[in-house]
Parts: structure tokens; C-alpha cells; sequence
């Protein structure tokens, strides 16, 4: 009930705002004077503003109200002031309402007095301009606000106001055609000159409305695409969207009547017209601004986990195009399909018949431009698509994952997960190819969750839902997640190619303690250093561990740090170890190493046999945004990093790099 009377506020002052900013615009634009308007509707309107002006402040208030009682799950705090002042005084959102309620008072006594002045385009002029300040102030409280994206809250500033000037001015532009026959506003054609006024600035202002709307709702989805459908926010979102298509229809086609006002018969059958479909566009608007209110108190899509995928299928360009031999054929007749929409103003001029079947074979051509294109990326889903995990894809959780699939997975998958264990003949169908084929590409680490929680009895794999904790199953999803991005990583080199992290090849993150009393994560050096991870062997590493720390301090220059890890347990003896200025890890070097250990796989060696060869010395790179970017094997390639100035070389690269890609994710997708 709160949450309702939340959303009832948030619509209130929102309505009231837009009203304030739009309808004064639309006075300057008309010409507008109190004293000698003949047109009542229009009276009435500006003797309305001082009321609406007054419902701001107190709607703001009850925003107020909702909010403390949701931010301290207290239903008591939606009625004690204490429980107000709380949030104003300790948090930012309380500080920005303060604003918000100041600027809605100040824009009460701004109303009161311009109504009660002469009326003056400069008045309402400022009037307008003190209503755009205060809706303004609504992207400081907004989603784009908790994201802290001055360019989104620009974006949704400019957003919010551009649809303040198109509703605001609705209710003006309805009392001019509710007025008297001729649609006057004082005289001669200046009900026309603002009517076409108005509609050359609101056909635009929607424009602007519905792609900058777009933008901030892509940016509440992203990445999770599958929330427009799935959750309340994208329902909103979607629901808002066709709302907004619609209204801007029927905006068009008010404007397509605009030339017939003022010319007698045809005139007023227009200006009837034209009543009857701004009046239904207002009420669309209102249903808007309605929408509008209960997205913001809407958990965005991207933060809402989707527990249960409601439909047999998904769609996906990356789990099908290269996969689905289908696809490529499909996405082509889905292109010509479209050149074809596209060129119907061209070859409309040629088709026989009414005007009408031609609109209708373009429709016809769209919806299947998009029914082809959606076919071809369609993909089997399950309940599970796109639960997310909660299990973090670190060392931690690869090893144990690894432990439980040797226990209890390699006898059918096999011991690298190619489906070669020795059970895989005695099954119905044998086990897939986890390691070397794409499927952590083509599904998502629900579908795996989900498989291994149900199994696939009819093919001999047993439900593990009852044997495994739900901890366990993600463990055992980012431990394949763990193989097939070893595998994609066999094309890495000594040499880093510039510019071009790939996404799929984040460095899981892992804890230690070392042997100078420090310790901490990979993930503490993100977005300050390289960080050059180290499995080593004891004794066979020595002497480039002396190697390594003899050019530590150019290696710290070059911005980049040195974590060694034992990949068999052996340690040097512990007067020795202190001689080295870099962190070797104690705590936490199995786990590292175990996970580290899946990037020895190279072309000439992708290792696919057995249990695999870990290899006695390998080191890689990691940019400081997470994401593995070198290797050098010894075994393979000699030379590699012996040549200090190769590393160098590497290293300045890095440092010079931006931001290519967002730092790698905690969890697998």
C-alpha cells in the first residue's frame, strides 16, 4: 500500500511539474493576455496553475513519507516526521528531496504571483524556466543518479524536461480547440499562429522523449537484455515505450489536420477531429506519467535477478550466429527483407492500388523483416536461463568446483572434461565436449546450473539437485567456465596485442598471504597496476625468481606488480623466500594455481590428453582492468620474457592503454 501511495506522489508531482513548465511556454507562444482572451479554457488553465503549484510541495512530501517507511522497512516511518528528518539529515537522497521541496515552494509564490500580475510573456517566461529548474532536479534522485553517470543524469535531465514542455503544453493546446468556433485566442489567427507553433517544437520534443528514453532504458537493462520481458521494470519500460509509439502517431496526426483549421466547414470538422485526439493524447499522456512514477521506484532490470526464464526459448545473436547453421540464411532474408521496407517510398509510386495496400505490404514486410531475424537467434531456454549466480568466479570457487567434478563427474565427462571418461561409452548418447567446444558461448551459466541440478536421466546423467548444495552446482559451473576460457586462452603470446582485451578472457580473481606479511586480491590492483602473475616450481624456478627480482624495481616503474605462486607445493626455505621484494603467496597458492594453471594450453600444445601436463614455470599478464592479456610458456617459447626489454615493451603498452572494456565481471553470465 505504501509503495502504491509512493507511486500515486511520485505521478502527482510529476503531473503537476510538467504542467507548470509546458502550459506558461505555451501562453508566451500564443500571445496570451488575461485581460483580453476571449477564450475561456484558457482563463480557466492559467487560474488552475496556482493550485497545481501548490500540490507540488505536498506531493513532494508525500515521496517523503514513502520513502522512509520503504528505506526502513517501518511502515510506522510513512507518519513520523522523526523518520523524515532522519533521511534528510544522513543520506544524500534526503538532502536532494530538501532541494526539490525548497525549489516547489519558491515555485508556488513564482505561480501566485505571475497569475496575479499583467499577464507578460517575460512573466510566464520565467515561470517556465523556474518549473524547468525544479523538474530538472528529479535526475539528481533517479537511477541514473545511483549510478553516479553525469552524462546519463544529463541525459535523463533532458529527458524529463522535453516531455514537461510536449504534456505540460497539452492541456493549452486542448483550450484552444475547446474555445469557440474560428479557434480564437484573442483574435484575428493567433489561435493558429500557436497552434502550429506548439506542434513544430512538441513533434521533435517526443522525438527526443522516446530516443533519449531508449538510452536510459537500454542502460537500465544492459547487460541482462532478457529483463525486458522478464521483470517488472522491463514490462514498465516496454509498456512505456508502445505508449510513447503511440502517442507519437497520434501527435502526427494532429499535425496532419493543423493546415485544414481555418478554412470554414473543413475547418471545424478538423478542429473536432483534432479535439477528440489531443484529448485522447492526454489521457495516454497522463497513463505515462503514471508509468514514469512507478519505474523509478522500480528495481532496475540489470539488478533483478530473473529466478525463473518464463519461456521455452531465448533469443541470442552470440549463442547462434557460427553455431546455427541456420542462421546465416535466416539473418540474410531478414536484411533483404528490410532493404525492401525501407525502399517503400521508392517503389510505392509503381505499385498498383489504393495508397492503403501499400501501407499494408510494408507492415507485412516489417513484421517479417523482424520474424525472420528473431528465428533466426532463437535458442532453447530453460527455467534456469538466466537465474544469476551467486557464487563469485574466483580461485576458490574453480578449485572446489574442480574436486567435485573429479569425484563425481570424470568418470563420464573425463578427466579435462572432453566427455572421454571411461564410463562415456556405456551411455546412451556420450557426454559433450565442455573443453575445446563453445558451449559456456552458447548457453548461459544458468542453462548449466540447471542441467546439473535436473541432469539428463534419459541420456544417463543422474540429477545432482539432491547430492550437490546450490553452492556446489555454481562451483561446478565456474569450474567449466573455468576450462573453456583456458582453452580460448591457448592464443595467447609473449606479445600483447594492443587495444584488444577480450572479453572472454577476465582473470579470475584470488586471495593470498605471502611471505612479506602482505596479502590481499588480485582484484586490489584494478584500475592501478599490471599485475604479472608467476607459477613457479621449486627448485627448477630459481634462478629466474632471482631473475624477476633483480628487475623488480623497473618492473614496479613500468607500473607493474609481481605475484609468484608454487604450482607443487615446494617452498623455498624461508630465509631465502625473505630475500625476495615481491609478494610470494602461502595462503591461497593452491586454489591460484590450480586456476591459473588451465592457461597452459597453447596452439602447439592445447594439452588435451589425460589429466594434463602442468607445466613448471608459467607467467602471465594481466592489464589493471582485469583482463589476461600475455603469457610466456618456457617450455615452448625460450626466449619469451628472458628478454627483459620484450617485457618492458609489454608492460608500457599496457600502461599507455584506456579503458577499453568495462573491468572483467565477479561472476560468469
Amino acid at each position: 500500500m505504501i509503495d502504491l501511495f509512493g507511486m500515486l506522489a511520485r505521478w502527482l508531482e510529476i503531473s503537476a511539474n510538467t504542467v507548470l513548465l509546458g502550459s506558461p511556454l505555451f501562453f508566451v507562444f500564443a500571445g496570451f493576455r488575461r485581460d483580453s482572451s476571449k477564450n475561456e479554457w484558457l482563463i480557466r488553465l492559467e487560474r488552475l496553475l496556482p493550485w497545481l503549484a501548490g500540490v507540488l510541495p505536498l506531493a513532494l512530501v508525500g515521496v517523503l513519507a514513502a520513502a522512509a517507511a520503504q528505506i526502513t522497512g517501518e511502515a510506522k516511518s510513512f507518519i513520523q516526521p522523526s523518520a523524515w528528518l532522519g533521511l534528510i539529515e544522513n543520506l544524500e537522497l534526503g538532502k536532494i528531496w530538501l532541494v526539490r521541496e525548497i525549489l516547489a515552494v519558491l515555485l508556488f509564490a513564482v505561480t501566485f504571483y505571475v497569475v496575479r500580475a499583467p499577464s507578460v510573456p517575460a512573466r510566464y517566461l520565467f515561470q517556465a524556466a523556474f518549473a524547468a529548474l525544479t523538474l530538472g532536479v528529479n535526475a539528481l534522485a533517479g537511477h541514473p543518479a545511483a549510478e553516479g553517470s553525469a552524462l546519463t543524469m544529463a541525459l535523463f535531465a533532458g529527458h524529463i524536461l522535453f516531455a514537461g514542455i510536449w504534456f505540460g503544453g497539452l492541456p493549452a493546446f486542448l483550450a484552444i480547440l475547446l474555445g469557440e468556433k474560428g479557434v480564437s485566442v484573442d483574435a484575428g489567427q493567433g489561435a493558429l499562429i500557436a497552434l502550429h507553433r506548439f506542434s513544430r517544437m512538441a513533434l521533435p520534443a517526443m522525438v527526443v522523449v522516446i530516443a533519449s528514453g531508449l538510452v536510459l532504458g537500454y542502460s537500465q537493462i544492459e547487460p541482462v537484455y532478457a529483463s525486458l520481458v522478464a521483470t517488472r521494470y522491463g514490462w514498465l519500460l516496454t509498456s512505456k515505450v508502445l505508449l510513447l509509439l503511440l502517442i507519437l502517431a497520434l501527435a502526427a496526426s494532429v499535425r496532419q489536420r493543423l493546415p485544414a483549421l481555418g478554412q470554414g466547414g473543413e475547418g471545424e470538422a478538423a478542429r473536432v477531429a483534432m479535439r477528440r485526439l489531443v484529448a485522447i493524447e492526454f489521457g495516454l499522456a497522463i497513463l505515462l506519467v503514471l508509468i514514469a512514477a512507478a519505474l523509478v521506484g522500480t528495481l532496475p532490470g540489470k539488478h533483478d535477478g530473473i529466478e525463473n526464464w518464463p519461456y521455452p526459448f531465448r533469443w541470442s545473436l552470440d549463442a547462434t550466429l557460427g553455431f546455427d547453421s541456420t542462421t546465416p540464411r535466416n539473418l540474410t532474408i531478414a536484411g533483404v527483407l528490410l532493404l525492401m521496407t525501407l525502399a517503400y517510398p521508392l517503389w510505392r509510386r509503381y505499385l498498383p492500388g489504393s495508397l492503403w495496400r501499400g501501407r499494408i505490404l510494408a507492415g507485412v514486410l516489417g513484421l517479417s523483416t523482424v520474424g525472420f531475424y528473431l528465428y533466426g537467434i532463437t535458442i532453447v531456454a530453460d527455467p534456469f536461463t538466466y537465474r544469476p549466480t551467486t557464487v563469485a568466479f574466483d580461485a576458490i570457487s574453480i578449485d572446489r568446483g574442480k574436486t567435485i567434478f573429479l569425484e563425481s563427474c570424470a568418470a563420464c565427462h573425463g578427466l579435462q572434461a572432453k566427455g572421454d571418461g571411461p564410463l562415456a561409452k556405456t551411455l546412451p548418447k556420450k557426454p559433450v565436449d565442455l573443453l575445446t567446444e563453445p558451449h559456456t558461448k552458447q548457453h548461459t551459466a544458468g542453462d548449466f546450473y540447471y542441467w546439473i541440478t535436473t541432469g539428463f536421466p534419459q541420456f544417463g546423467m543422474p540429477p545432482f539437485g539432491d547430492r550437490f548444495t546450490e553452492d556446489d552446482r555454481w562451483d561446478l559451473v565456474n569450474f567449466i567456465h573455468m576450462i573453456s576460457r583456458g582453452y580460448e586462452g591457448r592464443t595467447l603470446r609473449p606479445q600483447v596485442v594492443p587495444n584488444r582485451p577480450q572479453a572472454s578472457l577476465g582473470a579470475p580473481n584470488f586471495s593470498f598471504a605471502a611471505q612479506n606479511d602482505s596479502s590481499g586480491t588480485l582484484k586490489d590492483y584494478r584500475q592501478t597496476q599490471a599485475v604479472i602473475v608467476v607459477l613457479f616450481s621449486w627448485p627448477e624456478s630459481r634462478a629466474r625468481m632471482e631473475i624477476l627480482a633483480a628487475n623488480y624495481p623497473k618492473i614496479r616503474a613500468s607500473g607493474a606488480e609481481v605475484i609468484a605462486i608454487p604450482v607443487n607445493g615446494e617452498l623455498p626455505d624461508q630465509q631465502w623466500l625473505k630475500k625476495l621484494p615481491y609478494p610470494v603467496a602461502i595462503e591461497g597458492a593452491r586454489e591460484a594455481a590450480t586456476t591459473y594453471a588451465e592457461f597452459r594450453r597453447t596452439i602447439k600444445d592445447p594439452d588435451l590428453y589425460g589429466a594434463g601436463v602442468v607445466p613448471d614455470h608459467l607467467e602471465l599478464l594481466v592489464d589493471r582492468f582485469g583482463y589476461l592479456r600475455a603469457r610466456w610458456l618456457p617450455s615452448q617459447e625460450p626466449s619469451g620474457w628472458n628478454d627483459f626489454a620484450l617485457l618492458f615493451v609489454q608492460l608500457e603498452q599496457l600502461k599507455r592503454e584506456k579503458e577499453i572494456l568495462p573491468p572483467a565481471g565477479d561472476h560468469v553470465h
